[in-house]
């Protein structure tokens, strides 16, 4: 190894010149190591010894032992005395309000309505229901309206439902009101006839029977022992604006003049409850008079003729009966010479039979129709017809 004194670094001309490739083969490994600046040497890596961390133990303070508290002594409360059984709750009833003068109102005018007739093939039917007051055709509506005075109350809200405790609320909606439909011309002019009659003075034996005359129009029956009566009745009742109305005048025998007067006490005199048809006025001797009524469910019917000698004969073995109808079929026959008078046909429907009038058959009309009692006195339904047999 070389050793080399002098200051390093100093240019004074005497310095080494750095060893060429020559001199370097021949020098030896120290030295060529001795030569090589220190900053080329790289230093191998030595792995550092594994450190196994030392475990650190945490100090635990341990918490001062706690001192339980007493609790204050709490004072039971005594719970209210519970009665047997609870008081009765009374609702309270609000005063009623104390009435308002409103002064006088005026009173509403309600007018009723006929019944409408069922439709059926009997002409003429019953006009009981026609004695009623019809309404005018095209009659405007009023409608009241409150004075200043009046207090108009609200009406309950629609949705407000009240029911009582325990029982289920009804949620059907109530059911439509069906109008009555509107009378006919005809009703409205049948029914005038029929309450100028009833508020007319007639003759003991007379009837005036209002009848419907085709689909429109009016007629009246006539009935009577004199042909003066009916002439008298007619003036009276009828007036010029009454020419439509078509007039059929039958006289009959003064000894049936009691079979008139029972109808004529009956409660719905001069209208009528049941239907009444002939299959032909006029009837051969030898022959049958046939018919249909009308309105006999329900009902017991007796069904008599008044022959124009006044004897009252029981035709109850000629009917049948089907539903609202019965049908007759009365075989009839004639001796002497013809009359003007004709023959009267009663039909009386009752609740319970009419066995007065049918015990008295055979009997003269003014044994068997004087002191009847109960229903069949004046308030049976009735129907009335007359025919002749030639």
């Amino acid at each position: 190894m070389l050793e080399q004194e002098g200051e390093a670094g100093a240019d004074d001309g005497d310095g080494i010149d750095p060893a060429t490739p020559e001199t370097l083969e021949d020098a030896e490994p120290e030295e060529l190591a001795a030569l090589a600046p220190e900053e080329t040497i790289a230093a191998e890596p030595v792995a550092p010894d594994p450190v196994e961390p030392e475990p650190i133990t945490p100090e635990v303070e341990e918490p001062a032992a706690l001192e339980p508290e007493t609790p204050e002594a709490l004072e039971a409360i005594a719970a209210a005395p519970v009665e047997a059984e609870p008081e009765t709750i009374e609702p309270i009833i609000p005063a009623a309000p104390e009435p308002l003068d409103t002064g006088p109102l005026i009173p509403e005018t309600v007018t009723a309505l006929p019944t409408a007739p069922a439709l059926s093939p009997i002409v003429p039917e019953g006009t009981a229901g026609l004695i009623a007051t019809p309404v005018p055709s095209g009659a405007e509506t009023v409608t009241r309206v409150p004075s200043q005075t009046e207090v108009v109350r609200p009406a309950a809200a629609a949705s407000t439902v009240v029911t009582a405790v325990g029982r289920r609320p009804e949620i059907n909606p109530p059911k439509p009101k069906v109008a009555a439909p509107a009378p006919s011309a005809q009703d409205i002019a049948v029914g005038d006839l029929l309450r100028r009659i009833k508020t007319s003075v007639t003759d003991p034996c007379l009837l005036a029977l209002p009848r419907r005359d085709g689909t429109e129009g009016v007629g009246l029956a006539l009935i009577a022992n004199s042909d003066a009566a009916m002439a008298r009745f007619s003036d009276a009742v009828l007036t010029e604006e009454d020419t439509d109305i078509r007039q059929t005048r039958v006289l009959i025998d003064d000894r049936q003049c009691a079979a008139l007067n029972y109808v004529r006490l009956n409660r719905d005199y001069p209208a009528t409850q049941l239907g009444l048809r002939l299959d032909a006025a006029e009837v051969p001797s030898g022959g049958n008079l046939t018919g249909v009524l009308r309105g006999t469910a329900g009902r017991y019917v007796t069904l008599v003729l008044v022959d124009n000698n006044g004897v009252v004969q029981d035709l109850q073995r000629f009917m049948s009966f089907s539903g609202n109808f019965a049908r007759f079929d009365v075989p009839v026959t004639r001796p002497g010479a013809p009359r003007d008078t004709k023959q009267i046909l009663l039909a009386i429907a009752t609740r319970r039979p009419a066995m007065e009038i049918r015990d008295r058959a055979g009997q003269l009309a003014q044994d068997v129709f004087s002191e009847l009692s109960g229903e069949v006195a004046s308030q049976a339904a009735l129907a009335v017809a007359t025919f002749d047999v030639r």
